[in-house]
């Protein structure tokens, strides 16, 4: 048993990982739950709506363990480099034969059946029972056989998740709650709306808060100018043309990652790609869309394309897309560059200062071509002079102390291993990078491997966004990243497939293939369990997309903008953007509306308010605030203040209402109520 702790080349990754998880842990558990002297991002009703909390122990934790990595990287690369251990020793986590390993899944599903719904157990195990037949006749089966079936099932469930978001038209919106409109339309109204407000002559920064990126804003605007103002159906349709753009470059970068193993990609897509599918509740949401995603799998391909070509052509390329991604979405470009880096150090074994000056140089060149093209396109460029709104924008987001606990059971249990699964991508990931730096003490490292630490690295930065908000909703770009990371598990040659029938060779091969570490078994009984509950989503908000639950009770609807509603709710929209038209044209720009359809008023009057008046509940940003935006708002004297009225179709109830209610008591120090009409109270000046 000593020996089994005994460092030696072979084993020295897995301790290290172990350090990591052991600082992530023991961090979290001293650190306070709040920051000292940190205050909430958002306003009390905010907070109260989606159940958040302070998070501070668990991004600090994730921070020291991310140094963690670094350090022990750099050892790694310390012994590596000067082969101080020795070669082989004992295996740090052995190997188990067949009959250990059923018993390990048979006890994890009974474990699962007294945690969670007892479908999915009773469908993992079905599948678990099948994969063990595979596994027991895998010899005597083809390999053409099974790629070619691997092809076909690929293809299909590609098909199942892509066309029928493009073939309902119009579009049914997905609630008839007016507090879950509401929900939804702050998302659309936050991601997608700049679109239209910069082809209304809005800009960044000034009049539209920067948050996700200007590529995609910029697209739409120049779609709009040049051919017909986007609906919201519009809005919606694009979304779901960035899913289909997600899941035609995932799926080439899973291609490229590992050309001939088609059941592992099949196994990722399974994991990951209903996520992606353009009648998913990710439509509605379109921060969890390719929308903003798009980088992750253009960034991993770029690298996978650019490591066979010259090294002044690869650099060239890598600068643009980086650039690309930039423009596209900062957050997510930032863990990809992390991985271009890693990639570039790898593959030379040396910080290869003249490939990252090309890089750098290739980047602004890129820059600067958008914001020609753009030009050329638009006539004007789409931000405002004063960008310092940036580092405000910044700051913000990075002094709050809100987010999801981590160790939380869920609505349906998905907590139980969704959380396990998100450790053990971390962990994964962390394994990767410090045995990659390893190897390089010795020598460069291979395009594949310096691709797979690569990945590894994206992973590990973009782990930040989850740890704030860890629920089975923000872990999908984690899941498609982790898909490259399990694809070499399910490759075809481990279970000996097609290998034929030779008696004595066949019975050393099979007894090889019938043991397996128990580092490999609980990430893929895990994934095992996943994919169930990522695929039970895909059927369940495919079906809520096709036919929206109030349609099977309230077939009364009416066409607003392109999507279909419960006719009350849209007469109700219609009444109130037609009586703010006439009153705005009777009182140009001199008439203030604070609304929760931030996406369907604006969308149909055409009248596009500045930040915070587009969305106070998305855009004020503490209880604090709320009087100082207000008086920012009115700062014009408008000569009337629209505000939702508190009942009929579209009156929200709960954290909402008492929200809207304090706006009212802020707008009350200098406007008074005057009347309710068409759906809006209207508030006229204290004094001529």
């Amino acid at each position: 048993m000593p020996t089994l702790f005994k460092f030696t080349r072979g084993n020295l990754p897995f301790w290290l990982t172990a350090a990591v998880m052991a600082v992530f842990l023991i961090v979290f558990l001293i650190s306070p739950i709040s920051a000292p002297g940190s205050g909430a991002l958002m306003t009390t009703e905010f907070i109260k709506q989606y159940e958040m909390e302070s998070s501070y122990d668990q991004r600090i934790s994730f921070l020291a363990a991310v140094i963690t990595i670094a350090l022990l990287s750099a050892a790694a690369f310390f012994f590596g480099q000067r082969r101080s251990l020795i070669a082989a020793g004992p295996d740090t986590v052995p190997a188990v034969n067949l009959q250990v390993s059923i018993a390990f899944v048979v006890v994890g599903l009974i474990v699962y059946w007294r945690l969670i719904d007892h479908w999915i157990v009773k469908s993992a195990a079905i599948t678990a029972f099948c994969f063990l037949v595979l596994v027991i006749f895998a010899p005597h089966i083809r390999r053409r056989s099974v790629d070619f079936i691997a092809l076909l099932l690929i293809g299909a469930y590609l098909a199942v998740v892509v066309i029928p978001g493009f073939i309902i038209r119009p579009t049914s919106w997905l609630v008839d709650d007016p507090s879950a409109i509401a929900q939804v339309e702050l998302h659309i109204n936050s991601l997608v709306q700049p679109g239209s407000n910069i082809a209304s002559g809005q800009n960044f920064f000034s009049e539209i808060p920067f948050g996700y990126g200007v590529l995609m804003p910029s697209i739409m605007s120049v779609i709009e100018q040049r051919f017909a103002p986007f609906t919201v159906g519009g809005h919606l349709a694009f979304v779901q043309f960035c899913q289909f753009a997600f899941l035609v470059l995932g799926t080439l970068a899973y291609f490229f990652f590992r050309p001939r193993n088609y059941v592992g990609i099949f196994v990722a897509l399974l994991l990951a790609a209903p996520y992606w599918a353009t009648t998913g509740l990710g439509i509605w949401h379109p921060n969890q869309t390719g929308f903003r995603s798009l980088t992750l799998p253009l960034g991993i391909l770029t690298i996978a394309i650019a490591g066979r070509l010259p090294a002044t052509w690869a650099a060239i390329v890598l600068g643009t897309v980086e650039m690309i991604c930039l423009l596209l979405n900062p957050e997510t470009a930032v863990a990809v560059g992390g991985g271009i880096v890693i990639y570039s150090i790898l593959r030379e074994r040396r910080i290869p200062w003249m490939a990252f000056t090309v890089m750098a140089v290739s980047a602004i060149c890129t820059l600067f071509l958008y914001l020609i093209v753009y030009r050329l396109a638009l006539g004007r460029l789409p931000f405002a002079t004063d960008i310092g709104a940036i580092l405000t924008t910044f700051l913000v987001h990075v002094s709050g102390d809100v987010g999801l606990r981590l160790f939380m059971k869920g609505a349906w249990g998905e907590g139980y291993y969704i959380v396990p699964v998100a450790l053990i991508m971390f962990a994964h990931a962390a394994y990767i990078v410090i045995a990659s730096f390893q190897k390089l003490g010795d020598k460069a490292l291979s395009h594949r491997q310096a691709l797979k630490a690569a990945i590894a690295t994206i992973l590990i930065a973009w782990f930040a966004y989850f740890i704030n908000m860890p629920n089975w909703w923000q872990i999908w770009t984690h899941l498609f990243l982790y898909g490259f990371l399990i694809i070499d598990y399910f490759d075809p040659r481990l279970f000996a497939i097609g290998s034929g029938r030779s008696p004595a060779p066949q019975r050393a091969e099979g007894a090889r293939r019938f043991r397996v570490r128990l580092t490999h078994i609980v990430p893929m009984f895990l994934i095992l369990v996943s994919v169930f509950h990522t695929n039970s989503n895909l059927a369940y908000f495919m079906r809520d997309y096709l036919s929206p639950p109030w349609t099977r009770i309230n077939h009364e609807t009416g066409v607003v903008s392109g999507i279909q509603l419960p006719r009350a709710i849209a007469d109700s929209l219609i009444e109130k953007s037609k009586f703010l038209q006439d009153l705005n044209a009777r009182n140009p720009g001199k008439v203030l509306y604070l609304t929760y359809n931030v996406e369907f008023v604006p969308m149909l009057t055409r009248l596009f308010e500045p930040a915070p008046a587009r969305s106070p509940w998305g855009y004020i940003q503490t209880d604090k605030a709320m009087d100082p935006a207000i008086d920012k708002m009115i700062a014009n004297k408008p000569v009337a203040i629209l505000i939702d009225m508190p009942t009929g179709p579209l009156a929200v109830e709960g954290p909402r209402r008492d929200f809207q209610d304090r706006v009212r008591k802020s707008v009350g120090r200098t406007y008074h109520l005057a009347e309710e009409t068409n759906g809006w109270q209207i508030w006229r000046p204290n004094t001529p």
